[in-house]
């Protein structure tokens, strides 16, 4: 295998496997406020030179997410948010989150039963 086919096969995989599971135009759900649903617009990058033994190299981080979504009223809303507080819009991941706020689940998922005579 020569170095140029090598090459070629790390690029592509690079490409078909993208770093980050956010990309513009995907549905997401804030963590805090699993009802509404947004778009991505935009991804806030930059690039810092980052010191390492052999010299300085380019690293890239996210410094956060632009995303727009229609409120209850009908309004058209922007925001800017961090990666950690987004998550893909999945039916099955919403509607945890929304048990867990409601108090029926615990951080790990699982349905806690709770004594009603103690509210426990």
């Amino acid at each position: 295998m020569s170095t140029e086919t090598k090459t070629e096969n790390k690029s592509k995989s690079k490409t078909l496997s993208p770093k980050y599971w956010i990309t513009v135009g995907a549905e997401v759900i804030h963590r805090d406020f699993p009802q509404v649903k947004m778009y991505v617009d935009r991804i806030v990058k930059q690039t810092k030179l980052v010191k390492s033994g052999e010299g300085s190299k380019p690293v890239m981080f996210i410094l956060g997410v632009d995303c727009h979504w229609i409120d209850g009223t009908g309004n058209f809303k922007q925001g800017r948010f961090l990666t950690m507080e987004l998550l893909p819009w999945d039916q099955n991941e919403r509607r945890r989150i929304l048990e867990y706020q409601e108090n029926n689940l615990n951080t790990a998922g699982k349905e806690v039963k709770r004594n009603k005579e103690s509210g426990l």
